[in-house]
């Protein structure tokens, strides 16, 4: 950013837009989704601890490009692994085959409940034939328990 003067000012803050939220944002991740064509797209996971919700953001568009209701307490995110080298250059998202079965090796974020001490899978790929559960949450790995003492 430049000063008034057309120096070099690193005090200096310029906001460009700002996007509403809902109550409790705590944590903020870039990682990429697979888009329509299977290729990566970055986008911003804000993670919203007391209203239960994640909102993804589209830095190229400016606007939110999906929000997903969790279990109570959504703390901490994790990503299948990727480059970020491979989202700057928009490259494909190779097939893996695990399983048995054709999925991306790039498609799953996990998230942890703090209050109730499990694991959320969500899925991102929309280069699926039925998108529908983009943003959704697919499976949960162990079972919701409340704190002890609560």
């Amino acid at each position: 950013a430049e000063g008034v003067d057309g120096a070099y000012d690193p005090d200096r803050l310029t906001i460009h837009t700002s996007v509403p939220l809902s109550a409790g944002p705590s944590k903020v991740y870039l990682a990429p989704i697979v888009d329509r064509d299977g290729a990566y797209a970055l986008r911003v996971f804000v993670v919203c601890f007391d209203s239960a919700t994640v909102f993804v953001y589209d830095p190229d568009v400016g606007d939110i490009d999906t929000v997903f209701s969790t279990a109570p307490g959504p703390f901490a995110m994790a990503f299948d692994p990727f480059s970020f080298e491979d989202v700057a250059q928009h490259a494909q998202v190779p097939i893996s085959g695990r399983d048995g079965q054709d999925l991306r090796r790039y498609r799953f974020a996990y998230l942890a409940s703090f209050t109730q001490s499990f694991v959320q899978v969500i899925d991102l790929d929309k280069a699926v034939p039925n998108p529908a559960t983009y943003g959704r949450v697919v499976y949960t790995l162990g079972r919701p328990t409340n704190p002890k003492g609560s």
